[in-house]
């Protein structure tokens, strides 16, 4: 037992010699420490941690270590509740942040509360979250990509299945948007036909010229729709009573043909 005291006390005065033998810190380390420290993310407190001793360790001999070590026990300090922290970020649509934060807590701290719970978290329950937040606000792409990424993971076959639920309902919403964005479209389209026959019955002639940037038919109003429903009116050309133009959707992928007779699609068929 004394021999043990007398080995232990040894091992303090050694280190108590070590550390006042340390030299005073250099300016230009001084200085990359700060820049260092201004680099740190607060969102990825592992990462910090690790850069910080690789840090330490290379400066080791000065006093600057001293420092360093004190900066990493804070940091430490604030991994307790940082699971719930990402979660509540989360909650409020701030999901790059929160990714940021579960990543770093499972990767650097996987032994830890929060980090076993960040990890499980990313297998599936996050980005389920996220995209059952992302249809809420009909951001459909979005939310569909996410879910055909999260179904080429390793998940269980309870995961796959409320996954696949999901990307069925996406998919009904999708072409219900779409078809509500055809309507809309089909309906200006109408209305730009009329404003034609009218300017055409008070003028005698149809528009020299008609685009989406040149549109002076109806009020402001029309210019407004045309905007919000159309990306371009394209090969516009009249001759004697006759005009023809090409209405283009706003995502570019319907194209229909608008003449004085009628709305036709791509295949001809009179809409």
């Amino acid at each position: 037992m004394k021999r043990a005291l007398v080995i232990l006390s040894l091992i303090l005065a050694a280190l108590i010699i070590l550390s006042c033998g340390k030299k005073q810190t250099p300016e230009h380390v001084l200085k990359s420490y700060e820049k260092l420290k201004s680099e740190l993310g607060q969102d990825a407190i592992g990462e910090s941690i690790k850069k910080l001793e690789d840090f330490g360790k290379m400066n080791r001999s000065y006093k600057i270590a001293d420092v360093v070590s004190e900066e990493i026990k804070k940091l430490r300090e604030k991994i307790d509740g940082r699971f719930h922290f990402a979660k509540e970020l989360a909650r409020s649509g701030e999901f790059e942040q929160a990714e940021k934060i579960l990543k770093d807590l499972a990767q650097y701290f996987p032994d830890t509360e929060d980090g076993k719970l960040a990890k499980k978290d990313l297998q599936f329950d996050f980005y389920m979250f996220k995209a059952q937040t992302l249809t809420m606000k009909r951001q459909l792409d979005e939310a569909e990509q996410i879910i055909k990424e999260l179904l080429e993971k390793d998940i269980s076959s309870d995961q796959k299945e409320i996954a696949e639920r999901l990307l069925d309902s996406i998919s009904i919403s999708k072409q219900a948007t779409e078809q509500s964005r055809l309507a809309n479209m089909k309906s200006f389209c109408a209305n730009l036909r009329i404003l034609l026959e009218m300017y055409y019955n008070e003028n005698g002639s149809y528009p020299a010229h008609l685009s989406l940037d040149s549109l002076k038919l109806g009020d402001q109003s029309t210019t407004e729709r045309a905007r919000e429903y159309l990306s371009a009116i394209e090969s516009y050309t009249t001759s004697n009573n006759h005009f023809s133009f090409i209405a283009v959707s706003k995502d570019g992928k319907t194209r229909l043909r608008v003449t004085q007779d009628g709305i036709k699609g791509e295949t001809g068929e009179t809409k």
